[in-house]
């Protein structure tokens, strides 16, 4: 098994290499800095993440390395390069490449985010290895850790470029799940600097279920996270670089509201509780809930609802 400070090095290598690309002069550097101006992505934040670029040329980072077996080894354990019959391949081409942190400012990871639209993969992630799991890794927890106002709220996000939405706010207490569902890492990282959750996902069904979806998670770790519901059809990105942008920076806590709050008037308004069948659909989308009002005392302003419901009678 492989030490995982070298890992780390393998992978700051790499995400100096690629930086270089990004801000160089040639034109490949000049269209990436372009397509991310256009992204709504400011130079500040390009730089503030360490931003780089694969170039499309396929072994330009196993060239770097081909002649020191160390490093070639090392590359090929994260997944930085691949082989291909008897050929060695860089693992990114043409890509946007954004460097994932860990608690402690290594580099565990990268996301790589196709320059051309007509890709079919528009993300590609870090292979599974020794420092990196999708679900135990959080874009922006670096950030996070230093920002004095991650104690008071640390925002949860589910894109990337929703995280740097946010950062070009000011907001640095902010962290992005990278697209995949919570897991209970994302939660164990985020309560190691604050049990003061928000979640901002997508204005869609698909982000309303995947918050519902992370409650048991949250309230697991003693965490009861407050949501931010958006316009039906909006992301973070869109919301807050738009025009309403900084009108909506300086409501963003006083929109924010329970999650279990909503998940109750969620069930309630979906089943009929004045018949038998609708009350048994409450009592077992609910119930799972339940244990949790003792160990996370105040969670659900609702609760009287479902006391009125089991026993007949309001608390």
């Amino acid at each position: 098994m492989r030490k995982p400070r070298n890992l780390y090095r393998i992978n700051q290598i790499a995400a100096r290499f690629y930086e270089k690309k990004f801000w160089g002069i040639t034109a490949v550097g000049k269209r990436a800095r372009l397509y991310m101006s256009k992204r709504g992505v400011s130079e500040k934040v390009c730089r503030s993440n360490n931003l780089g670029l694969a170039i499309r040329r396929g072994n330009s980072f196993y060239q770097k390395i081909k002649n020191r077996p160390i490093l070639l080894d090392l590359a090929f354990a994260v997944g930085l390069v691949v082989r291909k019959g008897n050929d060695i391949y860089d693992f990114y081409r043409d890509r946007i490449m954004i460097p994932i942190y860990d608690l402690d400012k290594h580099v565990v990871g990268f996301v790589g985010r196709s320059i051309d639209e007509g890709t079919r993969s528009k993300y590609i992630n870090s292979l599974t290895s020794e420092i990196y799991s999708k679900g135990k890794c959080l874009f922006g927890i670096d950030k996070a850790l230093d920002s004095p106002d991650s104690k008071k709220v640390l925002y949860m996000v589910e894109g990337i470029f929703d995280c740097f939405a946010l950062q070009a706010m000011g907001k640095y207490n902010v962290v992005a799940s990278n697209g995949t569902a919570v897991t209970k890492g994302h939660v164990l990282l985020m309560s190691r600097i604050t049990n003061n959750v928000t979640l901002v996902f997508d204005g869609d069904k698909a982000g309303r279920n995947a918050m519902y979806k992370s409650l048991s998670l949250f309230l697991d770790r003693w965490i009861s996270p407050k949501i931010v519901e958006l316009p039906e059809g909006k992301d973070p990105d869109s919301v807050f670089l738009g025009e309403t942008g900084y009108l909506i920076n300086e409501v963003l806590d006083e929109l924010a509201v329970p999650l279990i709050d909503r998940y109750v008037q969620r069930v309630f308004s979906e089943h009929d509780d004045s018949t038998l069948k609708g009350r048994v659909k409450i009592v077992r989308n609910i119930a799972p809930m339940l244990k949790y009002d003792l160990r996370v005392p105040g969670i659900c302003s609702n609760m009287e609802m479902v006391n009125e419901l089991l026993w007949g009678r309001r608390v």
